[in-house]
């Protein structure tokens, strides 16, 4: 039996990996591919559990590279064996190589994405979800906090859940937004986040989630490459919206994929010119060149140019 876990949701493809693997059967997990690890599970690909099930999880990017062919037909005859729970996870799979290829016939292939940090409503309903599931009742205006603090981390998000029904059950009292904002940090900082601070002009917000980024390791390059590329879908869109273009072809035009999000680039954009979007993307090209040329406080200013 082979079941293949594609997506960037690291917590929920756990979560799903615990529920498929039975308690009683002998398991094993590989989060490499150097060539020990692939020998060990070609070998046990191969044999028999003397338990009489066995699950192997691979946590590698076995679908991502290519591999020999005597591992291949080795994870073939695995999944479709009734006493071996095979199961392969990664962000993506190459459907263009022989291994993705060989093994697809055979497995049962389930998404996990990380769902889009500026999708609020899918977001909202994750809590409301995950919230339910803990055994915590949340008001709008409750779950619209956690939302803030939070964001699309899901596996911080069932932590912190997981803190507030500890608090809930000792004190009895229900989880207001004040309780959130003093139990739960502000702990979705990423150069998502930082983009909005800088379409607000908030200056200091963005200084702090600028700090938060560097506390968090956040490579500078990263973070000036994601702000290029959302202020270049802001920048599009606006020329597209002052041109009074339908949703659908805003949608398409941009390749969003949901064409919903056009709504709320709408609402970002509304008291946002396209001159000042397009001076934002001329400053972020010249600080990306300045942090090449070994400037570390590039960002720093870029940040105070775009909140003048």
């Amino acid at each position: 039996m082979l079941y293949i876990l594609v997506g960037d949701d690291a917590y929920a493809i756990k979560r799903r990996v615990q529920a498929l693997m039975p308690t009683t059967a002998e398991q094993h997990c590989f989060e490499h591919t150097t060539p020990d690890d692939l020998e060990r599970l070609l070998r046990l690909a191969e044999s028999y559990s003397l338990r009489g099930q066995r699950s192997i999880w691979c946590r590698t990017p076995l679908l991502q590279k290519t591999v020999s062919a005597a591992v291949v037909e080795a994870l073939q005859m695995a999944a479709q064996r009734d006493d071996t729970l095979l199961i392969l996870s990664s962000e993506s799979i190459d459907r263009r190589l022989k291994t993705t290829k060989a093994l697809l016939p055979f497995a049962t292939v389930e998404t996990y994405p990380l769902l889009a940090e500026w999708d609020t409503r899918a977001l909202a309903a994750q809590v409301t979800s995950l919230a339910q599931a803990t055994g915590l009742t949340l008001d709008t205006r409750s779950r619209d906090q956690l939302v803030e603090r939070v964001g699309n981390q899901t596996e911080l998000l069932a932590r912190e859940l997981e803190k507030l029904w500890l608090w809930h059950h000792q004190t009895r009292q229900p989880v207001t937004p004040a309780i959130i904002e003093r139990l739960v940090g502000m702990a979705a900082v990423s150069s998502i986040v930082l983009s909005k601070h800088l379409l607000a002009r908030s200056l200091g917000s963005a200084l702090d989630c600028l700090q938060a980024l560097y506390a968090h390791n956040e490579p500078a390059e990263k973070i000036i490459r994601t702000l290029d590329t959302q202020y270049r879908t802001w920048t599009r869109t606006k020329a597209l919206l002052d041109t009074n273009a339908s949703h659908e072809l805003i949608a398409t035009t941009l390749k969003l994929g949901n064409p919903n999000r056009v709504y709320f680039l709408r609402r970002e954009l509304q008291s946002v010119s396209l001159q000042r979007l397009e001076r934002a993307q001329t400053a972020i090209l010249a600080a990306e060149w300045s942090l090449k040329q070994g400037h570390p406080d590039a960002l720093h200013t870029l940040v105070l140019a775009l909140c003048a």
